[in-house]
């Protein structure tokens, strides 16, 4: 089942109106899948009380894409948000904002599948530098395949197209939303469709064939926090303290004890955003399936490196397949890095190690 199948639009703000110290609520809106989960979870452990944050958490079904777009329709929706690096990238050329942490890292869960029967599966390792994927140019040219424009995971799927040595244009694809990607695909003629966990639970259990996640493609796909600029400007603090608030729930998760409580609160926190009652297996899948990184070790992600941080790397590596794809895309544009000048910061990170040492 998916998380959103049955909830076309759904969200639900929680306020938490607990202090006096910020005229208005800082507004976060996060997607209904891990990373709203923690945050869902720090804040009902508290810790934003702990830190006289006051936080109106929206959990939202829409994609990246869409967070991204609404904030840019002549009102400000969020004032922070995590998103996937694709949307965070492609749609800052006219909406500029400013990466300043890392939610989860998705590499694990974003993953292409097949039909059982697929000749895609008879060459694995056709590329030696990637021995557990599957395909090659003769299996995979004229497929067709779903995926969600945009997003990590047509990122993927070119991805995979490159290191097997085909292009963009040898392929069809689709455009398909995340929720309704596995059963439109069992009634469609479709070859194959790219997907993230949690939905790809569905998809391993209707048996359909795993071709390749990011990670077995040596793809660095986090989701990354963004913030408005203008509210970026003068509230240092409170992202901090957001980004300490966040990185206690990422600590829980990382501790193998917790782990039967935080699948318990998983399925409390779907239950609660889409009436439905997901297994303890479902919960565990999706947990399992995202890494984790503590303030410390985002901060190395965050540190230049011969003028390059490893978050810079991605943003570069994102648009670069786009521009060598980019005629065969159903878009013009020219993804060249000067558009697109979504900027990045280790300043809230470091700001929020001092809340680790009380």
């Amino acid at each position: 089942m998916f998380i959103s199948k049955m909830v076309k639009y759904f969200t639900v703000s929680l306020i938490c109106t607990v202090s006096s110290c910020l005229a208005t609520p800082m507004r976060v809106t996060m997607m209904l899948e891990h990373e709203g989960f923690l945050m869902w979870y720090a804040q009902q452990n508290g810790w934003d009380k702990e830190l006289a944050l006051d936080l109106s958490l929206e959990i939202t079904t829409l994609s990246g894409d869409d967070i991204i777009l609404n904030n840019r329709e002549g009102q400000k929706f969020w004032d922070v948000t995590a998103v996937g690096a694709v949307p965070a990238t492609l749609y800052s050329k006219k909406f500029p904002i400013t990466v300043f942490a890392l939610a989860n890292i998705e590499s694990r869960a974003t993953e292409i599948f097949v039909r059982p029967d697929s000749g895609i599966l008879n060459v694995q390792g056709y590329n030696s530098r990637y021995p557990s994927v599957y395909g090659s140019p003769e299996s995979v040219k004229g497929k067709t395949f779903m995926v969600r424009e945009n997003t990590s995971v047509f990122y993927t799927l070119m991805t995979w197209l490159k290191i097997l040595g085909v292009e963009l244009k040898d392929v069809n694809y689709i455009n398909v939303s995340i929720p309704e990607m596995v059963q439109k695909f069992r009634y469609s003629n479709a070859d194959g469709f790219v997907i993230w966990s949690p939905n790809s639970y569905d998809a391993i259990r209707l048996g359909y064939a795993h071709v390749a996640s990011a990670e077995d493609m040596h793809v660095f796909l986090p989701m990354v926090f963004c913030v408005d600029n203008e509210y970026a400007k003068n509230h240092t603090e409170e992202l901090s303290k957001l980004v300490y608030m966040y990185s206690r729930a990422c600590h829980a998760q990382g501790q193998r004890h917790n782990l039967q409580e935080m699948i318990n609160a998983y399925q409390k926190f779907l239950k609660i955003y889409t009436g439905i009652s997901f297994s303890e297996t479902f919960c565990k899948f999706d947990l399992l399936r995202h890494s984790v990184l503590s303030i410390d070790e985002q901060i190395e992600y965050f540190k230049e490196n011969n003028g390059e941080s490893r978050v810079l790397e991605v943003r570069n590596n994102i648009l670069a397949l786009y521009r060598a794809a980019a005629t065969s895309l159903r878009w013009n544009e020219s993804y060249e890095e000067r558009d697109y000048p979504n900027a990045t910061t280790d300043r809230y990170l470091i700001e929020a190690q001092k809340f680790q040492q009380h």
